[in-house]
């Protein structure tokens, strides 16, 4: 089985988060509604990019995010 090896094909660039890109255009104060999921996940990248957020429960599959900083 021979495999074709294809030269000279530039990497595309990575996708940026659209969680990450979310954090960067909120300003302090500024609070979004998401799912559990999507909370924990801001809340990563938020703290791996120095953001700070603070988030509670709005209801059974909802988590409010602020971000504070």
């Amino acid at each position: 089985m021979i495999k074709k090896i294809y030269k000279n094909v530039p990497v595309p660039p990575r996708k940026r988060s659209s969680i990450k890109q979310l954090l960067e255009r909120m300003e302090s104060g500024d609070m979004v509604l998401v799912t559990k999921n999507q909370a924990q996940s801001m809340r990563n990248i938020a703290n791996k990019n120095g953001h700070k957020v603070v988030t509670r429960t709005a209801s059974k599959n909802e988590v409010r995010v602020w971000k504070v900083s």
